[in-house]
């Protein structure tokens, strides 16, 4: 894993124009504009994995007052169902890059994430009703270091 930076747009582009509009659906419908927005903020560290130069999967990590906060997890298409998003939020924690606590939010019929999550040692903490634009609720996972 290492961190990304504004050069590695073209890549993290890559990535985001991969997923189908289901996962799209499933990350509140995040924009091309709003990963720009987050990648430039002094507030967030973007790491990603990659296969030689091809980005394989980019994790955004916001820094909060109270704990570090994952706002966009995802992995290229290509490279989907290997465990490369569960290795880089894995490797994410091993590396000691976690202050206290690390939250996340994740679509409540997203139930192969939730199993990622809760097997890694995250815990639903909270739910916010109604928060996506299908109507369904995001579910407040958190894990404490």
């Amino acid at each position: 894993m290492q961190r990304l930076n504004d050069r590695d747009w073209s890549g993290i582009l890559e990535v985001y124009h991969s997923l189908s509009e289901n996962k799209k659906r499933l990350n509140h419908n995040i924009s091309a504009r709003w990963l720009k927005e987050e990648l430039l903020s002094v507030d967030v560290k973007t790491y990603g994995l990659k296969d030689g130069e091809k980005l394989m999967t980019v994790l955004f990590v916001r820094d909060q007052v109270e704990a570090q906060e994952i706002t966009f997890l995802a992995t290229h298409e290509s490279y989907s169902g290997k465990g490369h998003m569960k290795g880089t939020i894995e490797e994410f924690i091993e590396f000691g890059l976690i202050r206290d606590q690390l939250w996340l939010e994740v679509h409540e019929d997203n139930e192969w994430a939730r199993q990622m999550y809760t097997g890694i040692g995250f815990k639903e903490v909270g739910r916010r009703e109604r928060y996506y634009s299908d109507g369904k609720a995001a579910l407040l996972l958190s894990y404490t270091h």
